[in-house]
């Protein structure tokens, strides 16, 4: 950065008009009392330089982003109309925006992350089935079914000695009682016994670890599972640059994952300001 360039594109006649907007901790405080990193480097500059300046706020307080007949909106459309000299706030650097004004040096590389209310442990009326999976309970009754048939023919073809409903009895952990039967019928009851210990066993442990640990439900995983779903309202910050990403996107690509986000929810941008209270608060 050199001085002697700086210093003949600031004006002398007058003060430095500044476009200021809130968004924490780049730019905080009231109109005219801004702190924050971003007043910090802001006023390093201005004293270096030496000249004086009058913060503005945009009339809608936003960012800015272009609309459908070329004019902007926000701080760059401030810009755009020379109504201010300068903004200062987080700007993420587009061509769309270069294109109205010069961007400093990059002081700052983030990432764009989507952020939602923590979920919380629902109740859950079937959360004892919830130990096996679906699959794991079909087996578990195509073998009961197996086993009772296997009951009834024992029982039919020699004299009575256990009750066909054995093998219930013995999922559900009852006593059962010892009594003479043939060779068939030992073999039958044996592997039951076995098969039902394991079941028990697993289902216990299941269930204790599901009781210890609740699991609790993610609504998404991914952008694309975030654009699909209909369960949670989403929106992000109208005249941000994550606007353009989806704006950019659908014009090129319509039916792509950020086209049809925007294709969605255009519908749902909030002020910047206000867009992370309202997610905080599920609304």
């Amino acid at each position: 950065m050199q001085e002697s360039g700086l210093t003949s594109a600031v004006p002398t006649d007058r003060c430095l008009l500044v476009a200021v907007s809130q968004w924490p901790p780049y730019v905080m405080g009231n109109f005219p009392d801004y702190t924050g990193a971003s007043i910090d480097i802001f006023k390093v500059i201005q004293k270096k330089l030496g000249f004086c300046y009058e913060f503005m706020r945009p009339p809608d307080g936003l960012w800015g982003a272009p609309l459908r007949n070329g004019s902007w909106f926000g701080m760059m459309g401030m810009m755009q109309r020379k109504e201010a000299d300068m903004a200062i706030g987080p700007f993420g650097v587009t061509l769309s925006r270069s294109s109205v004004a010069d961007f400093s040096v990059p002081i700052l590389s983030t990432d764009h992350t989507i952020f939602y209310p923590r979920p919380l442990v629902e109740p859950d009326l079937l959360g004892f089935t919830k130990a096996f999976t679906l699959t794991v309970w079909a087996a578990v009754l195509a073998s009961l079914v197996v086993v009772t048939a296997a009951a009834l023919i024992c029982h039919f073809i020699s004299p009575p000695r256990l009750s066909w409903l054995w093998g219930y009895m013995v999922l559900l952990g009852q006593v059962l009682l010892k009594r003479k039967s043939g060779a068939g019928e030992r073999v039958v009851v044996a592997v039951w016994l076995l098969a039902s210990l394991i079941l028990a066993v697993v289902y216990k442990s299941n269930l204790k670890a599901l009781l210890i640990v609740p699991k609790v439900r993610i609504p998404f995983d991914s952008l694309e599972e975030l654009v699909t779903q209909d369960e949670m309202k989403w929106n992000f910050p109208k005249g941000s640059i994550v606007q353009s990403f989806f704006e950019a996107a659908y014009a090129e690509n319509a039916t792509s994952t950020m086209g049809l986000g925007w294709a969605g929810h255009y519908n749902l941008l909030l002020l910047p300001r206000s867009s992370i209270p309202s997610a905080l608060s599920g609304v």
